[in-house]
């Protein structure tokens, strides 16, 4: 089961790829070093799938 973190001050998902799941983990933190255009979202929580 594909686990997604949430943004927590829009109540919205991060990025379709960012999460975890069996032999999977694409943290947040990750996410934005490897997209430094991106504005860094604050506030995020692991969320369900």
């Amino acid at each position: 089961m594909f686990v997604r973190y949430i943004n927590t001050t829009t109540d919205g998902y991060l990025f379709l790829d960012v999460g975890r799941d069996c032999g999977y983990l694409y943290i947040p933190q990750k996410y934005f070093h490897n997209h430094p255009e991106e504005e860094e979202q604050q506030g995020y929580i692991k969320g369900k799938s």
